[in-house]
C-alpha cells in the first residue's frame, strides 16, 4: 500500500512518522468518532515508526488492539485491514481512500447512475432586462445527458426567448467529470487555453477546449460559494481568468486535486479493493495553485453559512509553476466592476435578488457607451 501510494501520489513521498502518525490519529477517530478515543489515548499512543513498519508488513495487530479499547469488541482480519488501509491513504491527503472489494463493487455499480439533478434553467425579468438563470448542481455525466451539452442547450433556448444576461450558478457545486468542465467552458470561451494539469511525475501539460461556437454571447455573471469545488472551481477560474464572466458570491472551497482508482491484486489474480489516490493537480493560467486557495470571486456576497472542512492545503505541492500561456484576455473593464460592486453595496433581504441586482449592473450599458 505504501508503496503504491508513493507511486501514484504527488508527493512521491515515502511512508515517514509524519504520516504514519496522521495514519494512526485518522485510525482513532475511525474508531470512535465521538471523542476520538480520548480516554483511552494514553495506552494507545504508539510509536510513529513502529505504525510506519506495521503498516509496510501489513500487521494490523494494533489496529485490533485499539480497537479492543476504543470500541470495545474485536475486529475482524478484513475490518482491520480495511480501517488500517483507509486511515493510510487518507494520511496523505483527506481526497484518498481505500476501497474494500465490498465497496469496489458498490462504486462499480454506481459509476454510471449520474447526478440524481440535472440543470435547470428559468427566465427572470427586472429592470426591464430578461436575465437566463441556470442552476448547475454538478459537472455529471450521464446515458442521454451531459452537463455541458444540457447548459448549451438551456442557455440556446432562453436566448431565442429573448434572454440578455446569463446567470449561470454554481453554489454548491462539488465538481464531478473533468471533461464535462472542460467542455462547457470551451462552449462558453469559444475554445482556447483553459487551466494547467501536473501530474504525479511533476510533468505539467496546458489543457485546451476545442474551437467551437459559442453557446452564449451576451454578458455572463457566474455564482460561487464555499460549497464551489473541485472541477466547478476549475471552471470558474478559466472563466475568470479569459475575463469571459464576472464572479459573484464567496471565496469557493479549494480542491485542485483530481483522484483516480488504483486496482490491488493479489498472485492469484483475485481483487484485493482499489485505492483512489489524488494523481493530478490543477493550476490556472497564470500558474497559480488552486488547491486550498480556491477562486476569489470578482464581487464578495455572502450567502447562507454552509458546513464544510478546512481545505486541504497540500504541501507537497508547488504554490505557482511556470505558466505556459500568453496573457489571453484583458480585465474586466474598471467601469463595469465598480458598477456591480456599487450594486453589491445595496441591502437586499433575498440571495436571489442581490446576485441579480450584480449582474444587471454589470451588464448594462450606460447611455452613450459604444457597443
Amino acid at each position: 500500500m505504501a508503496e503504491i501510494l508513493a507511486r501514484h501520489h504527488p508527493s512521491h513521498a515515502p511512508l515517514d512518522a509524519a504520516t504514519a502518525a496522521r495514519a494512526h490519529a485518522r485510525l482513532l477517530h475511525a474508531l470512535d468518532p465521538a471523542t476520538d478515543c480520548t480516554a483511552a489515548r494514553a495506552g494507545l499512543q504508539a510509536d510513529a515508526a513502529q505504525v510506519a513498519a506495521a503498516l509496510r508488513q501489513g500487521d494490523f495487530s494494533f489496529v485490533v488492539r485499539a480497537a479492543r479499547t476504543c470500541a470495545g469488541r474485536e475486529l475482524t482480519g478484513g475490518e482491520a485491514q480495511t480501517l488500517a488501509l483507509d486511515a493510510l491513504a487518507g494520511a496523505y491527503d483527506p481526497f484518498s481512500h481505500y476501497l474494500d472489494p465490498a465497496a469496489l463493487d458498490r462504486r462499480r455499480a454506481g459509476t454510471h447512475a449520474g447526478a440524481t439533478q440535472l440543470a435547470r434553467g428559468r427566465m427572470l425579468e427586472r429592470a426591464g432586462m430578461r436575465v437566463a438563470w441556470i442552476e448547475l448542481p454538478s459537472f455529471y455525466l450521464r446515458p442521454r445527458h451531459s452537463a455541458s451539452a444540457d447548459v448549451a442547450s438551456i442557455a440556446r433556448q432562453l436566448h431565442a426567448r429573448g434572454a440578455q444576461l446569463l446567470v449561470l450558478d454554481l453554489r454548491g457545486n462539488g465538481g464531478g467529470v473533468v471533461a464535462e468542465a472542460l467542455a462547457l467552458a470551451s462552449a462558453l470561451l469559444g475554445g482556447g487555453a483553459l487551466a494547467h494539469e501536473r501530474d504525479a511525475a511533476g510533468r505539467v501539460r496546458v489543457l485546451h477546449g476545442p474551437i467551437r461556437e459559442r453557446a452564449w454571447h451576451g454578458p455572463l455573471v457566474l455564482i460561487i460559494d464555499r460549497g464551489t469545488a473541485s472541477m466547478a472551481e476549475l471552471f470558474a477560474a478559466a472563466l475568470q481568468d479569459r475575463a469571459r464572466a464576472l464572479l459573484v458570491g464567496e471565496r469557493s472551497y479549494g480542491k485542485g486535486l483530481a483522484q483516480t482508482l488504483v486496482l490491488l491484486g493479489s498472485p492469484l489474480g483475485t481483487s484485493q479493493g482499489a485505492v483512489e489516490v489524488s494523481e493530478r493537480a490543477f493550476y490556472r493560467l497564470d500558474g497559480s495553485v488552486l488547491q486550498g486557495r480556491g477562486v476569489v470571486p470578482d464581487v464578495a456576497l455572502s450567502f447562507a453559512a454552509r458546513a464544510r472542512p478546512e481545505p486541504f492545503a497540500a504541501a507537497w505541492l508547488p504554490e505557482r509553476i511556470d505558466s505556459q500561456i500568453e496573457p489571453v484576455a484583458r480585465p474586466l473593464a474598471t467601469s463595469q466592476l465598480e458598477r456591480a460592486r456599487s450594486a453589491a453595496a445595496v441591502a437586499h433581504a433575498d440571495d436571489l435578488e442581490r446576485v441579480l441586482a450584480v449582474a444587471i449592473a454589470y451588464a448594462t450599458r450606460p447611455a452613450g457607451s459604444p457597443r
